[in-house]
């Protein structure tokens, strides 16, 4: 059986894609962990969408039954209707966007939540005042940001949207007068912000998105003595590319056909249990302090 491994192997979140090798490789390593013949095959989408389609149509060319992988969200919704309409099965491990979910009908098995149960779950109840809402202008953190807006709205709270970059001195003075500051997009992104807004003193609340959670974004800090809390799966991204990986060789080492494994995915099967837009039911978001990334 042939498995395609895709995320962002070379550029600016190319952690996540180290993270995705890393789990791939503790797997293979593992004497008899698989109890099937699985061959893995990587593709670097680079966390772009262009890039994620060419990996796709890479992977239909080398007779790929199953792809792990596409953590950025863009990617994710560029290649979802080329697998099912290919009949390649599609396992995201964290992929939050809605939509990813909701243009399924089969083929596809989320193991994350959805961002904007992240935005009801734990941005809305701890924005307090006046509140900004910054975006990188990517599908993943201008929806995010955008779907929190709205919340906050409907709740009777004060919100304005930014994105980024910050040009001139208006916009940073905006962010400045507000009592909590939300970052939804790139984790590299949102450290340099916090950084800017640190030297400025500023001394509210700081959010950041899910991207944020990993030890790289706090590499990236000058300072962890700042009020910043950043969402985060429960257990790591790690953890649910490792239960994806277990899934999938669940299914691989299963009786069924390469169409029957298709058909199974992102529905109940054996003890995984999946919502009506195929995301996994055991998965929740967590506000993490710094100290908890790294």
């Amino acid at each position: 059986m042939k498995v395609g491994i895709s995320g962002p192997f070379s550029g600016p979140r190319s952690r996540y894609g180290a993270l995705l090798k890393q789990c791939v490789a503790a797997l293979s390593n593992s004497a008899g962990s698989t109890g099937t013949d699985i061959e893995f095959l990587f593709a670097d989408d680079k966390a772009t969408e262009s890039i994620a389609i060419e990996a796709a149509h890479y992977f239909r060319s080398q007779g790929v039954s199953m792809v792990l992988g596409h953590f950025n969200s863009a990617c994710a919704i560029a290649v979802q209707t080329l697998y099912e309409q290919w009949r390649i099965g599609f396992i995201a491990p964290a992929s939050t966007h809605n939509d990813l979910g909701k243009q399924a009908s089969h083929g596809l098995a989320i193991f994350c939540p959805s961002q904007n149960a992240q935005a009801e779950q734990l941005f809305a109840p701890h924005c307090n005042g006046r509140t900004a809402l910054v975006h990188d202008g990517l599908l993943y953190g201008k929806s995010l940001a955008q779907y929190t807006h709205g919340l906050l709205h409907n709740q009777k709270k004060t919100s304005v949207l930014c994105r980024l970059p910050l040009d001139g001195v208006s916009p940073l003075t905006a962010i400045l007068s507000c009592n909590t500051v939300v970052y939804c997009g790139a984790h590299y992104k949102g450290a340099a912000l916090f950084n800017s807004l640190v030297k400025e003193n500023y001394k509210g609340r700081m959010l950041a998105s899910d991207d944020s959670s990993i030890p790289h974004f706090t590499q990236l800090l000058n300072t962890k003595h700042i009020d910043c809390r950043v969402a985060g799966l429960a257990g790591g991204y790690q953890y649910a590319t490792e239960q994806a990986l277990q899934y999938l060789v669940a299914l691989a080492g299963s009786q069924q056909s390469a169409e029957q494994r298709f058909q199974c995915l992102g529905t109940d099967w054996g003890h995984y249990r999946f919502d009506q837009q195929r995301r996994i039911e055991s998965a929740r978001w967590v506000l993490l302090e710094l100290d908890d990334i790294g």
